[in-house]
């Protein structure tokens, strides 16, 4: 799991970098692919469906709750404990206000690598929150919560 986080964080950097957001969850478990249909299907995948659609809610990919202590607690033991680990790893994994347990997708960014691009990156993020939340939406419910999903991704931009 440790890897897949380390993997995924790179794939949802290039998404903010083209201003693409994303939710998602991240759970061990058994799956399996259907070459000629090449479809995804199993425990692991319905699972994983349910956690996004359920728990993450905002632009965040949690880990799932059943094994997010035990992997966030490798990882603190692992790579934060030895100040030239942490250098080179950062902080893979976030807990956030709700407790839950998430991937730190500017783990890289926050470390300093390519300073430049990570500024730019996150000012166009910033303006996407702000274009975003200005779009006017067929129903108060809906604003709010698409201001829900921009506000928690400012909050995560700035930390």
């Amino acid at each position: 799991m440790g890897i897949a986080c380390y993997n995924t964080e790179k794939v949802l950097y290039e998404f903010l970098k083209n201003e693409f957001i994303a939710r998602g969850a991240i759970t061990y478990g058994e799956m399996f692919y259907d070459t000629e249909e090449n479809i995804w299907f199993g425990p692991a995948m319905n699972r994983a469906y349910f956690l996004e659609s359920k728990e993450a809610s905002v632009p965040r990919v949690i880990i799932d709750p059943e094994y997010a202590e035990e992997l966030y607690a490798f990882n603190e033991k692992k790579y934060r404990g030895d100040s030239i680990q942490k250098m080179f790893n950062g902080e893979i994994l976030l807990r956030d206000t709700d407790e839950v347990i998430y991937l730190n997708y500017l783990n890289t960014v926050k470390q300093g690598m390519n300073q430049m691009e990570s500024e730019w990156v996150i000012e166009k993020a910033l303006e996407l929150c702000d274009r975003e939340r200005a779009i006017k939406r067929e129903s108060e419910k809906l604003q709010q919560s698409i201001k829900k999903k921009y506000d928690w991704l400012e909050r995560y931009l700035l930390q």
